[in-house]
Order: C-alpha cells, then structure tokens, then sequence
C-alpha cells in the first residue's frame, strides 16, 4: 500500500543497490508464483483477512527454500479495542498458535516474527512436530544455549 513506510523502503532500497518489486494486492489471498521470491515482508495484514491460514501456505509457498519472511500478525488483539481484528483469527491463532502453523508450513523460527523456509527435509521435520502438536497439544521445541 502506498504511504511513508513504502516511499522510506524504496529509498533504502534503491540507495543501496537492491533489486526489490512492490506488489499491490487488492484481494485477502494473491496469486503469487510459488518459489519465487528471496524475502517477504507482512506486518499486520493476515489478522485482518477471513482466511489466514489460506494467505499463510501462500506467503510460504512464495518463498524460495531459504528464503527468508518477517510476519508480524498481532492475533490476540481482538474484540472491542481492535475490532478491525477478524475475531476467527484470533481463536484459531492467537497466543502462539499462528508461530506453531507457519512451522508446521515448514518454516524455521528465528524469533521476533522472522522465519526461514526450510529445505524438503527440515520442512518435513517441522510439519510432523506440527502434526504432533495438533493430535496432543505437545509442543517438543529444542533451546540452544
């Protein structure tokens, strides 16, 4: 959408010599071509769509393996206070429930919203964890130190 935080992105972008395309979406789930993009950015867009989950295996989808998305979807702030925020996101994802499903799409957790998508092999990995958690509501997580 334009505004200053797109006018500030192109000129960060274009000052230092990257390639990037702007996208308008006028529609809650774009085509996009799967595999096709390095990053993705998405701040405070999937709250507010009748189907996250659909907007979510695309944004994956999008992404090259590798490749790298900050999503930021603030699920628990719905209700009275933000009722922009569709309420059915809110009980099927808040809480940690939306990281658990982008993982379970085979995207690696790096903290703070920002994720990486996985090869076939740890994307397998991160949908079986996924899968498990669905069926038992275990969620087995490693800690590095």
């Amino acid at each position: 959408m334009p505004g200053l935080t797109l006018a500030f992105a192109r000129a960060r972008l274009g000052r230092n010599g990257h390639a990037f395309e702007v996208i308008e979406v006028m529609t809650d789930v774009p085509t996009l071509p799967n595999a096709d993009w390095d990053v993705i950015v998405c701040f405070d867009v999937i709250e507010h769509v009748p189907d996250p989950a659909a907007l979510g295996r695309l944004l994956v989808n999008a992404l090259r393996p590798g490749g790298g998305a900050t999503v930021v979807a603030p699920f628990d702030t719905a209700g009275e206070e933000w009722p922009h925020h569709l309420d059915g996101g809110q009980v099927r994802f808040g809480g940690r429930r939306w990281d658990l499903y982008l993982q379970g799409l085979g995207m690696r957790s790096h903290g703070d919203f920002v994720y990486e998508r996985g090869r076939a092999a740890s994307a397998g990995l991160r949908r079986l964890r996924y899968m498990f958690w669905r069926a038992t509501g275990l969620h087995v997580e490693r800690v590095e130190r």
